[in-house]
């Protein structure tokens, strides 16, 4: 699983996304919405055994979460 998700990480910052809406790790905690994509990198290294809903345009991917990632806000 972290191997997809590193795929879809490497992915998405190659086509400048820099946000990830949500991401839930294996007991079942929803860290907040909209973190830092580098974030998920560091996540990633210290959880093995990570879930995350990174697949875009799959809001249903895992229940709760309503998107996958979205793009940085460029007027923020």
């Amino acid at each position: 699983m972290c191997g997809v998700v590193l795929k879809k990480f490497i992915k998405a910052e190659a086509e400048g996304i820099r946000y990830f809406q949500s991401i839930i790790d294996v007991g079942g905690r929803a860290l907040p919405f909209r973190r830092p994509l580098h974030h998920l990198f560091h996540l990633l290294i210290r959880h093995r055994c990570l879930l995350a809903n990174l697949l875009e345009g799959d809001p249903g991917h895992i229940k709760g979460c309503p998107k996958g990632l979205v793009k940085q806000d460029r007027h923020a």
